[in-house]
């Protein structure tokens, strides 16, 4: 990052022991959310020496089914944040959709990104994709702006460059910088710029937990989403 001095705010490597399917508050992963319709289990979950394996129709985030927080810091949109994974997938696949991505905790099931200037039900809010894996050959990092009537919403999105073909299967940094001052979102994959767009200015509005789940392009190919560390950073 040039000219942007960051300082630490959390330094994780996830692991089947911090992942909860309650509602407690108590631990750092959340299987399951407040959209899910499925009753989530322990199955989709396993540890190796590398890290945390999340099997295909599994996901685990830092907020709970109730859309409270965990032990976990929420990122700030206010200051800005930077966030990088090191994760891999142990089979290449269009069909894998391995996904990295983070949603403000105000978007949840009581609506508190409602914006009352709209009407009552109005939604407005950003989601910011680090990578998601099965839409081109490389990463795929994209932020988009969400807004309208539930459950009508409407959504625009950044155009995407074409990537550098990535080997999926072996450890790569995913990683991305929300600039609320500059309003954009950079994205880059082990150190090397991958795209820079600009960014919705509701963004700033919320705080933000991130989601990890190996998702499918619709064949339901089995695949495990293995995850070795998360790192996250604000401006000083």
């Amino acid at each position: 990052l040039e000219n942007v001095q960051l300082k630490a705010l959390f330094t994780y490597c996830p692991k089947l022991g911090d992942v909860s399917i309650g509602r407690d508050s108590t631990h750092n992963l959340f299987a399951g959310q407040w959209y899910d319709r499925k009753k989530p289990t322990f199955g989709f979950y396993s540890q190796t020496a590398e890290g945390l394996n999340i099997e295909l129709g599994g996901s685990v985030s830092t907020v709970n089914m109730s859309s409270k927080k965990g032990m976990l810091p929420l990122l700030p949109g206010s200051s800005g944040f930077y966030i990088e994974f090191l994760a891999r997938i142990d089979s290449d696949s269009m069909d894998h959709w391995p996904a990295l991505w983070l949603n403000p905790i105000e978007h949840n099931a009581k609506e508190d990104d409602r914006s009352f200037s709209y009407g009552r039900l109005y939604q407005h809010w950003m989601e910011l994709d680090v990578d998601e894996g099965g839409f081109q050959s490389g990463m795929f990092g994209t932020v988009i702006e969400w807004q309208g009537n539930h459950p009508d919403y409407r959504k625009s999105q950044n155009k995407h460059p074409v990537a550098k073909d990535l080997d999926r299967t072996v450890f790569h940094t995913f990683s991305a910088y929300y600039d609320p001052v500059k309003g954009s979102v950079t994205w880059w994959v082990d150190g090397e710029l991958h795209n820079k767009v600009p960014a919705p200015v509701i963004g700033s509005k919320y705080n933000y937990y991130f989601t990890m789940g190996a998702q499918t392009h619709g064949k339901n190919e089995p695949y495990k989403l293995i995850v070795k560390r998360v790192r996250a950073f604000v401006p000083m």
